[in-house]
């Protein structure tokens, strides 16, 4: 069990941006009497709490007035709302020391946490949405994935009840991987050599247009006929692919022996930009041949999708449950990513494997890409 001042929205990035040990968060919904009491009695039996929830599930309390051992004075009488962290409950000083003399501080903390997460319950249920005939409920925050899941307790709930909940919560979660550490590792699978693809592709569309400009120009020039523009059209359509192609296109052209034509400095320009186009695309052609690194972050990629639904599907078939998004953070760790599959612009069988990459990618990144 943890103990914290910080406010809702605080907690929730907390947990996915700076927490390290625990990878499920619990978050009671319930601002009941009769479940604060509830709630009361579980936080005193800490100890069985802490045994139940094992080392990867956090159930939080809510200091409500931030001080304790909880919260910072920042002097003038203020309290800070967040330490930036949030405490073990046993490791604070009325549970360390379990003397008959600090029954009386465990008893207060006990109960001005209960009322603290009531307190906090309309900030809780705006980011879990959920509705009033949802409550009480358990929210369950999982670090790496942007998208929570909401279990409803019913309204004769118990702490036996709940005891028997964590317990399940806590083997699902035994069994599943570490998210944010797993995805996190997957853009060291990009090579180096990669990250100057979308230069290299912005600059290829660049000369491609310049190529194609000069091109019109030469066919208004020359006067060329439908069977000039015809091939003019083919070439730029496919991307102006190599110099040989394009001295192809020349050497067929209608007007290929008019003395102007073979005078005119635009078509050194043209064949220059060939060669420099050539030269921006061999990185990719490289990639093309020695690509593997795509069908290895497609493939685990898939994974950690598969994995996700799993998880989301065994914990919301312990209660009637459904499923929320409640932040971006996570998406960000693949933004990069996600950029270099968007620009892998190559042809053969790497297009497909980039494809399949991709659309796992925007899967992985949540629901709306």
């Amino acid at each position: 069990m943890l103990i914290t001042s910080a406010t809702p929205q605080e907690l929730v990035d907390w947990f996915h941006t700076r927490q390290e040990d625990q990878r499920i968060m619990c978050v009671m919904l319930a601002p009941e009497l009769e479940d604060q009491q509830k709630l009361k009695e579980l936080t005193l039996r800490f100890a069985a709490a802490d045994a139940w929830l094992g080392s990867e599930v956090a159930f939080i309390l809510l200091d409500p007035n931030g001080d304790s051992a909880v919260g910072l004075n920042r002097g003038m009488g203020e309290v800070g709302a967040f330490s930036g962290t949030a405490f073990p409950l046993r490791d604070t000083t009325g549970f360390r020391d379990l003397t008959d003399d600090w029954a009386h501080h465990r008893e207060h903390v006990a109960q001005t946490s209960a009322r603290g997460m009531a307190r906090f319950v309309p900030e809780f249920m705006e980011i879990f949405g959920v509705k009033p005939q949802d409550l009480p409920c358990l929210s369950l925050v999982v670090q790496g994935v942007d998208e929570s899941i909401v279990l409803s307790l019913g309204k004769d709930w118990t702490v036996d009840d709940l005891k028997a909940l964590l317990q399940k919560i806590r083997k699902i979660v035994d069994d599943a991987p570490n998210f944010k550490k797993e995805i996190s590792s997957m853009a060291g699978l990009l090579p180096q050599s990669l990250e100057r693809i979308q230069d290299l592709v912005n600059s290829i569309s660049a000369k491609v247009a310049q190529a194609s400009k000069i091109l019109d120009q030469v066919l208004r020039r020359h006067n060329g006929n439908d069977d000039d523009r015809q091939m003019v059209a083919s070439y730029v359509g496919q991307g102006c692919q190599g110099r040989e192609i394009l001295e192809s296109v020349l050497a067929r052209f209608s007007f290929k022996d008019s003395e102007k034509f073979l005078r005119d400095e635009q078509i050194t320009r043209l064949l220059k930009l060939a060669d420099e186009l050539d030269s921006r695309r061999a990185p990719l052609i490289e990639l093309k041949r020695g690509g593997l690194f795509i069908p290895s972050v497609a493939e685990l990629a898939q994974h950690w999708v598969e994995s996700r639904d799993k998880l989301f599907e065994e914990l919301q078939d312990l209660l009637p449950a459904k499923q929320v998004a409640t932040t971006r953070i996570n998406r960000g760790q693949l933004t990069r990513l996600k950029s270099v599959l968007e620009f892998v612009n190559t042809s053969g069988d790497v297009v497909g494997k980039a494809v399949a990459a991709y659309d796992w990618i925007t899967k992985l990144t949540g629901k709306g890409g």
